[in-house]
C-alpha cells in the first residue's frame, strides 16, 4: 500500500511537471514569434519614419557630438587657437519625477535663470544640450548677444562630479574658436556641411564642417574630419535614466587624427598689437610682422575684427585687411628709387629742386611751401612727391613694373605649400589680392612695352597713387628682401603638421634664398636712406624708441587723388645693426587732419618697442 502512494504521488508530480514545462514552452514560443513578427514584419509595416526597433533604440539613446573631429590649428608656442577642450555643463533629457532638485537649484543659480524657466527647457528638451549663458558680442559697429557655453570654475565642477545628478555630466567640449571675437583674421571660418556620405547616427544631428575662408579653408585637405566625438546617455521609453549605462563616448577608431596644423604666429603678439592699434584709434587697418631671417609670419593682425562663429555676408569685417591690396603711397618710393639708380637714370649726387607744385597732372608736394634744393636720398628721407614724380616720367612703365615685380609689391607674397599627397595650393595667405603697378586694358601690354602708359600715370604711379595696390603682407615682403641683400621669397605662416599622437607627418619648410632680384649696393643704399628717414625725416618720432629703427612712411588717397580721405603707411625694420623683425602698418580711411600725427607711424613704434621687450624675454 505504502509503495501505491509513493508511486502515485510520483506520477503526479511528473505530470505537473510536463504541464508547467509546456506552459513555459508555449510562452517562450509566443515571445519568439512575437520578436520574429517586429524584426521581420511589424519593422517593415510601421507608417513612420523609423522601424519599431529602431525607436525603441531612439527612446533609450542620447546623443551629443561635443567635438566635431575637424583639425586643430595652434600658434608657434603650441596655443590652441581652435578645438579647444573646455569642460562644460550637459544637461541630458530625462522626465521630471528624475530631476534632483539641488541639481535644479544650484544650476539655475549659476545660469541666472528661473528654476521654472530650467525645468521646462530641460523636460521639453528632445536632445541633450550645453548649459549657456548670454554674452555682449561687440564685432565692428554692431552689438549682440550670443550664447556660450557657461565655463564652471574647478570646485564647481568637482561639485557636479561628486553629486552624479541625473541628467547631469561635465564633459570635455571642443571650443571651435576659444578666442571669439579675437580670433586672427588668417584663421578664417567654416561653413556646415551636411552630405550623404556623413553617415549619421539615430537621434544625431552632427554635422560635418568645411573650411570657408582663411587657413580654414586652404588647408581644408588636413583639417577636414573622418567623425565626431559623440557622447551617449542612455534610459528608457519613459526617459527614466538606465543605471549602469551612465554616459558613453563613440569615436572615430583611427588614432592618427585629427590632425593638428602649427604655425610661426604668436597669439599673445597678436593681442597686444590688436590693442595698440585700437589704443592708438586704427578702425580699420592692419599689421604684418616678419621674422627677417626666416621669412616666418610673427603676427599678422587685421581690424575691424570679426567673429568667425556669426559671419554676415554683407558685413566686411572678415575681410583680412593685411592680404588687401591699397595704395600704398609713399612707401612705393623704394620701388622708385631703386628702379632710378639701378636704370642709370638718377645719380646719388643730383640735386633737385622742389618748390611745392609739379606744375602738372594735378600734382603738388605734401610740403606747400616746398623743400627747395635736395639730393634724391634727402628727397627719400623727407618724402618729396616732386622729385619723385620726376623720376617716374624719366623711367619707362616697364622698369617701373619691372622693379615692382622684383621687389614683390606685385601678384602674391605668401608661400604656397605642397604636402606631398596631391595638394599643391595650401595657400600660407589665404584670400591674399594681387598687387599691381599699372592698371592695363590688354593683358599682353604687361610685359610688351606698356605704350598706353603716359608720363602723368607714370609720375602718379610713382609716388604710390593712381591704379598702385600693395598690400601689408608684400611691403613687409619687401623690407625683408632688402635686407636680404635682393634675394627673394614668400612669407611662411605654417610650419608643420602633427597627428594626434603628436608625431611630426609633414613639414612646411621656410624658403630657401631666392633669386637675387636687386643688386648689393642698391640695397644697401636703400637701407641707409631709410636709416635717415628716422633720424632726419619724416620718421624723426620714432627716435626715442627701444631699438634703433628704420623705414619709409607713406599717405595715400583712399578714393581719388586730392581727397581728404588717407591711408597711412608705415614700414621698416629693427634694431638697425642686427635687424630682427620688418613690419608692415597701415590705418586705412583716416580723415585729413593736419594737426594729427601719422598714425601708422606712431603704431609701427609701439610695435616695435613690444617686439623689443619680447626679444628680450625670449633672449632670458
Amino acid at each position: 500500500m505504502k509503495k501505491q502512494t509513493e508511486s502515485q504521488l510520483h506520477r503526479e508530480r511528473w505530470s505537473r511537471i510536463q504541464i508547467t514545462g509546456l506552459v513555459l514552452s508555449c510562452i517562450l514560443l509566443l515571445y519568439g514569434v512575437r520578436l520574429a513578427y517586429l524584426q521581420l514584419i511589424g519593422g517593415k509595416m510601421d507608417s513612420r519614419e523609423r522601424s519599431v526597433v529602431s525607436r525603441s533604440i531612439v527612446q533609450r539613446e542620447k546623443g551629443i557630438a561635443l567635438d566635431d573631429g575637424r583639425g586643430r590649428i595652434v600658434d608657434s608656442k603650441g596655443r590652441m587657437l581652435t578645438g579647444k577642450h573646455e569642460d562644460v555643463l550637459v544637461l541630458f533629457p530625462v522626465n521630471r519625477q528624475s530631476l534632483d532638485r539641488k541639481a535644479i537649484r544650484t544650476i539655475s543659480v549659476w545660469l541666472n535663470m528661473k528654476e521654472e524657466k530650467l525645468v521646462e527647457q530641460w523636460t521639453q528638451a528632445k536632445e541633450p544640450f550645453i548649459a549657456s549663458v548670454s554674452n555682449p558680442n561687440k564685432v565692428g559697429s554692431d552689438s549682440n548677444k550670443v550664447e556660450t557655453p557657461l565655463l564652471l570654475s574647478s570646485s564647481q565642477i568637482k561639485d557636479v562630479q561628486l553629486q552624479k545628478w541625473n541628467g547631469v555630466r561635465i564633459l570635455p567640449y571642443a571650443e571651435p574658436y576659444p578666442y571669439r571675437t579675437a580670433t586672427p583674421h588668417w584663421i578664417g571660418y567654416t561653413s556646415l556641411l551636411t552630405s550623404d556620405e556623413h553617415v549619421k547616427s539615430v537621434n544625431s544631428t552632427e554635422t560635418m564642417r568645411t573650411g570657408a575662408a582663411g587657413l580654414e579653408q586652404s588647408f581644408q585637405p588636413l583639417l577636414k574630419s573622418i567623425g565626431a566625438h559623440t557622447y551617449v546617455h542612455y534610459t528608457d521609453a519613459l526617459q527614466t535614466p538606465l543605471k549602469g549605462l551612465d554616459v558613453r563616448l563613440s569615436r572615430p577608431h583611427n588614432p592618427y587624427y585629427p590632425l593638428m596644423l602649427h604655425t610661426t604666429a604668436d597669439m599673445k603678439l597678436h593681442t597686444a598689437i590688436d590693442g595698440i592699434m585700437r589704443e592708438k584709434g586704427i578702425h580699420r587697418g592692419a599689421v604684418v610682422v616678419l621674422d627677417v631671417q626666416a621669412r616666418d609670419i610673427v603676427a599678422m593682425v587685421s581690424l575691424p575684427r570679426y567673429d568667425p562663429q556669426h559671419i554676415e555676408p554683407e558685413h566686411t569685417d572678415w575681410n583680412n585687411q593685411a592680404v588687401t591690396a591699397l595704395p600704398p603711397g609713399s612707401v612705393f618710393k623704394l620701388v622708385t628709387a631703386a628702379a632710378a639708380i639701378e636704370t642709370g637714370k638718377v645719380s646719388p649726387k643730383e640735386k633737385f629742386l622742389c618748390t611745392g607744385q609739379y606744375g602738372r597732372y594735378g600734382l603738388s608736394c605734401w610740403h606747400k611751401e616746398g623743400h627747395g634744393e635736395l639730393t634724391l636720398e634727402q628727397a627719400f628721407e623727407q618724402s618729396c612727391n616732386v622729385v619723385f614724380a620726376q623720376l617716374g616720367e624719366r623711367l619707362s612703365a616697364v622698369q617701373i613694373q619691372q622693379y615692382a615685380d622684383k621687389l614683390g609689391f606685385t601678384g602674391k607674397a605668401g608661400l604656397i605649400s605642397s604636402d606631398g599627397l596631391g595638394h599643391k595650393a595650401l595657400a600660407h595667405a589665404p584670400q591674399e589680392q594681387e598687387g599691381r603697378v599699372f592698371s592695363y586694358t590688354n593683358g599682353d601690354e604687361q610685359r610688351t612695352g606698356a605704350a598706353t602708359i603716359d608720363g602723368g600715370v607714370r609720375a602718379q604711379s610713382a609716388i604710390g597713387q593712381r591704379d598702385v595696390r600693395v598690400t601689408p603682407l608684400a611691403a613687409a615682403n619687401a623690407i625683408v628682401t632688402l635686407l636680404q641683400h635682393g634675394r627673394t621669397g614668400h612669407p611662411r605662416l605654417v610650419a608643420k603638421a602633427t597627428d594626434a599622437r603628436g608625431h611630426t607627418i609633414m613639414e612646411f619648410k621656410a624658403e630657401a634664398k631666392g633669386e637675387q632680384m636687386l643688386l648689393p649696393r642698391t640695397t644697401r643704399l636703400l637701407q641707409q636712406w631709410m636709416r635717415g628717414t628716422v633720424e632726419d625725416g619724416t620718421g624723426q618720432q620714432l627716435l626715442n624708441r627701444m631699438w634703433k629703427l628704420a623705414g619709409k612712411s607713406g599717405t595715400a588717397q583712399s578714393e581719388a587723388y586730392g581727397t581728404n580721405k588717407l591711408h597711412s603707411w608705415f614700414v621698416g625694420y629693427g634694431p638697425i645693426h642686427k635687424p630682427r623683425y620688418a613690419v608692415a602698418v597701415v590705418s586705412e580711411n583716416e580723415i585729413s587732419k593736419a594737426s594729427q600725427p601719422h598714425i601708422a607711424t606712431s603704431v609701427f613704434g609701439e610695435v616695435m618697442d613690444l617686439l623689443a621687450a619680447y626679444e628680450s624675454v625670449n633672449q632670458k
